[in-house]
């Protein structure tokens, strides 16, 4: 299975665990394949920094760069040609859309 998690999919699993870090799990082991973007990348970077989140990086032993790195070298980067303006209320979610559609994702 093909796929491109919203960024606060990976967050949460980042650094928090749960149910979202068995979709990484489910990457490393092969059962799925994971799909990201330059502009994805950028995005949880941006989250991750946030300083609410510093004790649940904290806690999990890892930094933002950390945990960028680990997730850059699970998801494969795929580069949208275009951006297409589908979600009227948060365009952030097109830079989703776009990369899923670049991976060719299920679903999509």
């Amino acid at each position: 299975m093909r796929l491109v998690l919203d960024t606060n999919v990976v967050v949460s699993a980042l650094a928090f665990g749960g149910t979202p870090l068995q979709l990484l799990h489910a990457a490393v082991t092969g059962d799925v394949l994971l799909f990201t973007s330059k502009a994805l990348l950028a995005e949880l970077r941006e989250v991750l920094a946030r300083p609410h989140l510093a004790g649940p990086l904290a806690r999990k032993q890892s930094s933002v760069e950390q945990a960028i790195a680990k997730y850059g070298e699970l998801a494969l980067r795929v580069a949208p040609t275009s951006v297409p303006r589908v979600v009227p209320n948060d365009p952030d979610d097109d830079h989703v859309i776009a990369c899923a559609l670049a991976a060719r994702a299920d679903g999509v």
